[in-house]
């Protein structure tokens, strides 16, 4: 098979996933979780992530040596992943059982990230549709794809943060220019960067309310330095240790796993207390499979005998580099040899 042959039926084939992913997509707008929500615990969780937080930066604004402020840094990158999956919950709905409280909770939490809330939900949505497609594969390359290139993206956005750089960066350049998104050269810039898709989605959002969503985020930031003596350094410093450590849990869950909209994911083992603080977002494919479970509950629909990889073992697969693309619904036979799940 030639290699445009190989590209051509590896967009049929991920565009057939996807549209059969799309009713998932749409339970993650609609469905309502059949399970209490334990919105007195993730109420209380705000409320701590919020006063954590801050508390941090203010701390490392006022530390005396370079080690301290290392440290907090590092403590700050660590605890603030609970501020995102609080955010994630709200995403799915599953925050509070009232649709205006999530909606406040969830642009409360999204401004810790920091992001718009509701272009970023809107961006989940598409990923539970897109998972593992050949538009949004970050592990893998095509046939008529830059291997160099791609290992460019793969160290620079999912291992060093930059992805987590481009939404920040993106939040504020909306603020200062809002029609941005909406530029042909930019556009055209997108797709061959590969996050063309990503970026002609924040096109299509209703300009206004993002804006707004933009501007209460750096709003947010700006009062609390200003107000709080929390200097800039200390916010760089703490928020790129959180930038690694989102960007690594984000797509540890992904890489490797089958190309799949729904099964392609990781339930990564590890060590309990980053799994608690993430609140069980290791369980990633149990959540893919059933998106309007609260985290709480997660654990409990992981399938006991599926053993699935530690999350060093993926991360250290992601250092290696990409791979050459499988077949939809398949994983490459170098990564399978390590990664496919056993029953033993």
């Amino acid at each position: 098979m030639t290699a445009s042959a190989s590209a051509s039926a590896s967009a049929s084939a991920s565009a057939s996933a996807s549209a059969s992913a799309s009713a998932s997509a749409s339970a993650c707008r609609h469905e309502a979780t059949p399970y209490p929500i334990p919105w007195r615990i993730n109420l209380l969780l705000v409320f701590v992530v919020l006063a954590v937080h801050v508390g941090l930066l203010w701390s490392a604004s006022h530390v005396s040596n370079i080690g301290a402020l290392c440290v907090l840094a590092a403590l700050f990158g660590f605890l603030n992943i609970t501020a995102f999956a609080l955010m994630h919950e709200a995403i799915h709905s599953v925050l509070h059982p009232s649709p205006r409280v999530n909606a406040l909770l969830g642009t409360l939490c999204a401004a810790l990230f920091p992001c718009p809330f509701s272009p970023y939900r809107n961006g989940h949505f598409l990923h539970h549709q897109r998972n593992r497609s050949d538009a949004e594969m970050f592990d893998y390359y095509l046939p008529h794809q830059s291997r160099l290139w791609r290992n460019i993206w793969l160290y620079f956005g999912n291992l060093l943060g930059g992805y987590w750089l481009i939404v920040a960066c993106g939040t504020l350049l909306y603020v200062l220019v809002p029609w941005l998104p909406r530029s042909r050269k930019l556009q055209k810039l997108a797709d061959r960067l590969g996050i063309g898709a990503g970026f002609s989605d924040i096109a299509r959002l209703p300009a206004l309310r993002s804006w707004i969503e933009c501007v209460w985020v750096v709003a947010w930031h700006v009062s609390i330095c200003t107000l709080l003596d929390i200097t800039w350094t200390a916010w760089l410093c703490c928020y790129a240790a959180f930038a690694l450590h989102w960007s690594t849990l984000q797509y540890c869950d992904h890489a490797f796993s089958p190309r799949h909209p729904m099964t392609g994911a990781w339930n990564l083992r590890g060590w309990s207390l980053p799994r608690w603080v993430a609140l069980n977002y290791h369980y990633h494919q149990v959540h893919h499979i059933y998106p309007a479970l609260p985290w709480i509950y997660l654990p409990h629909f992981a399938p006991p005998l599926q053993v699935h990889p530690r999350f060093s073992q993926v991360l250290l697969w992601m250092w290696r580099g990409v791979q050459p693309a499988p077949p939809m619904s398949e994983v490459s036979d170098a990564v399978a040899m390590e990664f496919r799940p056993t029953t033993k």
